[in-house]
């Protein structure tokens, strides 16, 4: 299998229609059942196949989207990107074990074939999710696997079935801990007293005097400390029962995972796929460092924390992303501070997922915090809008973009019923303070969430790269989000006017109409705050 090499590569500037776009989009188009229609019984009907421009990733993955449905009708759901226009985008997870048909891997073939074009071409983010695809497809593709950060584990090297891993686990091996179904990464000295129903006492950690898991639970309830659970990529500290937070580590996991695969053309190469498939005989190292979270069970603690320990004022927020420079200890990362609150009308995951977005593209697009005090502070907001919406599945897929957001369907109501609306060139240039204004905040906020949804989930994917390369400058520059490179209508080709019609049709057309809406003030739909 032949690997990638740095050739080719986008404009920094544009990024103009490609060759055979329009034909293989018609195509697309085509393909989408009406009235409810199944794609089964689309497949007794064959589609002539298009005409795929060489060199040119984005027309093939259109193509091979039409192929798939012709030889495998029966694929999964979510094996095939973008069921229907502006729907969510599905991250799969690698396939299990089981045995595979030869159509499941021919289709896994053609699909790193399209990754190894695309990383060519320079399209990291539609190359990480052809992988991705590869593998739900055929698990066992040696060359997805390492594009896709895996390695061989170690204690299984010469075994015909030997199991894939991440250097992130193996290094958590190293240190001593074992991955426990239930208490998730844990001293191996402490797996028969776990297996018991035991768990160490507070502050015995590193000499355990074991209790009663819901003694031990107890003992931290008060967060002087709270539990420390390492997970795969995060160190997440919290007073909630241990289950909990192990359940959620996995969580962020998964969501890591598939976020730096979607958003790998607005990362830096170290961190995606693109730093092994410029080398063809790389294999993924460990990031280096974790991220990390703190999580209360309260709000008072959260605020009285953030108060005493910061210097912070969380006002009446349900989290917050803090970088360094704000955080009042000495050698700190960024940390996402959050609090479980059973009354708050967003619930606790979607603020989990939305600070951990601003965390994750701070600490991965390789400058660390940005500024974010200019114009154009839209941008951060609309793309941790977009992730907030992520839903975690049993499989280990991910869905991205659902529509289906109390924001949205309160934010529909308002714009279409209520004709309430906010000039796009306006949204566009408002600085932090500005966006953030008490009388507009909601609108602003339904605004940036409803332009990320239609841009991130475009079945084109042009309009996707156009977002991407936003988030990039906005993320990777130290100056104004506003003034780095061509305005959002030049890079779509697209007037403030009609870029609205086609906001507010989405709204319309794609977001559910709610018979009752209930009375959310923007104070509480927007509590999500990021420094």
């Amino acid at each position: 299998m032949r690997s990638m090499q740095a050739s080719g590569g986008r404009g920094s500037t544009s990024l103009p229609l490609p060759a055979g776009f329009v034909q293989a989009s018609l195509l697309w188009l085509a393909l989408i059942p009406l009235g409810g229609g199944s794609w089964t019984n689309l497949a007794a009907q064959p589609v002539p196949p298009p005409q795929v421009p060489e060199n040119d990733p984005i027309a093939r993955f259109l193509a091979l989207v039409a192929e798939d449905r012709q030889r495998l009708p029966q694929l999964p759901s979510g094996l095939v990107p973008e069921d229907k226009p502006f729907g969510p985008i599905v991250v799969p997870a690698p396939a299990g074990q089981a045995a595979i048909s030869d159509a499941l891997r021919d289709s896994a073939q053609d699909w790193l074939e399209l990754a190894i074009q695309a990383g060519e071409a320079k399209h990291w983010s539609l190359a990480a999710l052809a992988v991705r695809h590869a593998l739900a497809r055929d698990p066992d593709l040696a060359e997805a696997r390492r594009l896709d950060g895996f390695v061989r584990d170690p204690e299984t090297q010469g075994d015909p079935n030997a199991i894939w891993t991440t250097p992130e686990r193996i290094a958590l091996r190293k240190r001593g801990y074992v991955d426990h179904p239930q208490q998730g990464w844990i001293d191996a000295s402490w797996v028969r007293a776990v297996n018991q129903g035991f768990l160490p006492a507070v502050g015995t950690e590193r000499a355990p005097r074991f209790v009663a898991e819901a003694v031990a639970d107890a003992q931290r309830a008060g967060m002087n400390p709270g539990w420390v659970v390492e997970t795969d990529f995060f160190t997440i500290q919290s007073n909630l029962p241990r289950r909990d937070i192990v359940r959620l580590g996995r969580k962020l996991d998964r969501f890591r995972e598939a976020l730096v695969r979607l958003m790998a053309d607005a990362l830096s190469p170290r961190f995606t796929l693109a730093s092994r498939a410029l080398d063809g005989s790389s294999t993924a190292r460990p990031v280096g460092f974790r991220h990390e979270v703190v999580i209360f069970a309260d709000a008072s603690s959260y605020r009285d924390h953030l108060r005493t320990r910061h210097g912070f004022d969380a006002g009446e927020s349900l989290g917050v992303y803090l970088p360094a420079p704000l955080l009042k200890r000495r050698g700190s990362r960024g940390t996402v501070f959050l609090h479980r609150d059973p009354k708050a009308d967003l619930d606790f995951e979607t603020t989990l997922f939305h600070e951990t977005t601003h965390l994750l593209l701070a600490e991965l697009n390789g400058r660390g915090a940005p500024r974010d005090e200019g114009p154009g502070f839209w941008i951060f907001e609309a793309v941790a809008t977009y992730f907030e919406t992520t839903r975690v599945n049993e499989d280990g897929s991910v869905v991205f973009g659902t529509p289906e957001t109390e924001r949205l369907l309160v934010g529909r109501h308002r714009v279409v019923e209520r004709g309430e609306r906010v000039p796009l060139a306006q949204l566009l240039r408002l600085d932090k303070t500005r966006f953030h204004n008490r009388d507009h905040v909601f609108l602003n906020y339904v605004h940036a969430q409803a332009l990320a949804a239609i841009l991130m989930n475009d079945a084109r994917l042009t309009p996707r790269e156009v977002f991407l390369d936003l988030v990039k400058r906005a993320y990777s520059s130290t100056g104004p989000a506003a003034d780095r490179g061509p305005s959002l209508f030049d890079r779509l080709g697209e007037s403030p006017q009609q870029l609205e019609h086609r906001l507010n049709q989405f709204l319309a057309e794609h977001v559910p109409k709610v018979e009752v809406i209930r009375r959310t003030s923007p104070d509480k739909t927007n509590r999500n705050r990021s420094e």
